[in-house]
């Protein structure tokens, strides 16, 4: 089969069709895993998407804040404290890649809330300026586009924090449904913007870890009562404009599979295998209903045994990637502990086992 570019091979891949080879892409090296790797050998400066041949794709941001004021309340050597466009107190560590911590909210109460939800509006405003001229470069180069918004149930997750949000879910349904249906329009806001500007994409992605190491952070029952039908909605409205939807999440998603599926979301990721995810499982029962993206063992890789490593390559993408439907991600982000032989030698067997023909 000829080779065919990036875009091609995602597009194929979200549809469950086959291609060359499956689609390659990892989205995120920690800043001390390219360090060790430039004293193991990686040229200092080369990008490893280019070193390793992966998939380039492009990202279409918006500002989905509240776009408050933010306000530096204190800073020194080793970190910002800093009220940020939610109105969330974050606190950045500067010597690490770790998340920056939640301290504070000043949305805490649906009173709170109804002084604020005006501000979450869809101009194209929100975009940048060059989105569109920036996406058609891309979309020459022969790279996916995706456009990266924010999914609701998280928006509201992180305007109040997970505690809080917890408690408004089970007590104040109103309010909680209130906030979903705001971000639900903006974003079906939002889409309608980039197509009145021409911005072109391939997909819709969310980012919400709506899960833990042992399942879902609430009931799959809240989740359907709640979420799932403006989840629908948003994904109606991307198949609607030719686009695909995929899914971030972390954690366990044993039981969340299901819901994303009857939510019309194309595509799951990443799997963390450090979670119980396996795609050797979860392809038999799902694999024609979405598809999945990730799930390759970063610890595992980290542990430097070359035959383990091959053998996790070797038994998940054989199996995933018939039909199509399967693209390689590790099973998140990639972390110092993996070494740049280690790393290579992954992307060497996923190469050869994802090969189709």
């Amino acid at each position: 089969m000829t080779e065919l570019t990036s875009r091609e091979r995602f597009c194929r891949a979200l549809s469950h069709q086959e291609a060359d080879r499956i689609p390659m892409a990892d989205r995120c090296y920690w800043p001390q895993t390219i360090a060790r790797w430039e004293n193991e050998g990686l040229p200092k400066g080369a990008d490893p998407l280019d070193c390793f041949g992966l998939e380039r794709l492009h990202e279409v941001m918006v500002d989905a804040t509240l776009q408050l004021p933010p306000e530096v309340v204190e800073e020194d050597e080793n970190y910002r404290l800093e009220w940020n466009r939610d109105g969330v107190l974050m606190k950045a560590h500067k010597s690490s890649y770790a998340p920056s911590s939640e301290v504070d909210w000043r949305i805490q109460t649906a009173a709170d809330w109804q002084r604020v939800r005006h501000r979450l509006v869809a101009t194209a405003e929100r975009l940048d300026k060059n989105a569109r001229t920036l996406a058609e470069q891309a979309r020459a180069r022969g790279q996916f586009i995706y456009f990266w918004p924010e999914e609701p149930t998280w928006v509201f997750i992180r305007t109040l924090g997970l505690q809080r949000a917890a408690i408004v879910m089970m007590e104040e349904p109103d309010f909680f449904d209130d906030a979903l249906e705001v971000v639900t329009q903006f974003n079906l806001g939002m889409l309608d913007v980039l197509a009145d500007v021409q911005v072109p994409v391939d997909a819709v992605w969310f980012s919400s870890d709506l899960c833990y190491r042992n399942g879902m952070l609430f009931s799959p029952r809240l989740y359907r009562a709640h979420v799932l039908p403006r989840q629908r909605r948003i994904s109606d409205r991307c198949h609607e404009m030719g686009l695909k939807l995929i899914y971030h999440c972390d954690g366990y998603l044993g039981e969340f599979i299901p819901l994303l599926i009857e939510a019309g979301v194309d595509c799951i990721q990443p799997l963390e295998a450090r979670a119980g995810n396996d795609v050797r499982v979860y392809k038999p029962q799902y694999g024609r209903e979405i598809a999945f993206f990730g799930n390759i063992d970063a610890d595992l890789v980290a542990a430097g045994d070359r035959d383990a490593i091959e053998e996790e390559v070797r038994t998940k993408v054989s199996l995933a990637k018939e039909g199509g439907g399967y693209l390689y991600h590790i099973d998140h982000s990639v972390p110092p502990g993996v070494s740049l032989a280690s790393y290579a030698w992954m992307i060497e067997c996923v190469k050869r086992y994802g090969r189709y023909g």
